[in-house]
């Protein structure tokens, strides 16, 4: 099965480092490809 989605952040300034990371540990946790 294959799910695709795309989400956009609408914070002027993105993604800061920290809430980036934590993204990034929990797709860790996927059989996933995450673009940032």
């Amino acid at each position: 099965m294959t799910v695709k989605q795309t989400v956009e952040i609408t914070n002027k300034l993105g993604m800061h480092a920290r809430p980036a990371m934590k993204l990034f540990e929990l797709m860790q946790g996927f059989d996933a490809e995450v673009l940032l």
